[in-house]
């Protein structure tokens, strides 16, 4: 489904010069904002993905999200699920309560109130002219590669770290064009 998509920056009382926030998904209704919960909303896939990924190959968490939410939870993981269901229904309903709202690419949003939108686009991925840069990231002394793009690190096909910089850079291609 094709999503608008805006340019959008925003004044601050503050701050003399408008802070530009690139381009931004934007959200009018209640049918876009699920749309948007079903098809695009990786922050929280991501979450489940890192956490239970975590458990199962006996590692360290790499989402802070997940991270978090395993603090709350009994030693052998009970209760995860109904956190992370708790924290996304949370979520959808303070979205909900401030629409018309903007959501950038690792999943953070703001009402519109105070924005100005330089450029619309409809379009089902996001626009081309504002890529994430992201960062290829490996440990000192570390065998293996990371991408993350804010603070969110990039999973394709169930992996989230690879053998060498060029399998990172592949993986990164292949997760934008599903973006």
């Amino acid at each position: 489904m094709p999503f608008t998509f805006a340019r959008v920056s925003l004044q601050h009382p503050n701050i003399q010069k408008p802070l530009e926030y690139g381009w931004m998904l934007k959200i009018n209704n209640l049918v876009d904002l699920l749309t948007f919960f079903v098809e695009k909303d990786w922050v929280m896939r991501a979450a489940v993905a890192d956490y239970f990924g975590s458990i199962v190959r006996n590692r360290h968490f790499t989402n802070p999200t997940a991270q978090g939410l395993s603090l709350l939870c009994d030693e052998d993981g009970r209760g995860f699920t109904q956190l992370m269901s708790k924290m996304n229904s949370e979520r959808f309903t303070s979205m909900a309560n401030n629409l018309p709202l903007y959501i950038n690419r690792v999943g953070g949003w703001m009402p519109e109130h105070g924005c100005t939108e330089h450029e619309t686009v409809v379009t089902e991925k996001w626009p081309e002219s504002d890529k994430i840069q992201p960062r290829f990231i490996q440990w000192q002394g570390g065998k293996h590669w990371y991408v993350k793009i804010g603070d969110q690190d990039i999973e394709v096909d169930g992996q989230q770290k690879w053998n060498t910089k060029e399998g990172a850079e592949r993986a990164y291609k292949k997760w934008l064009e599903s973006h």
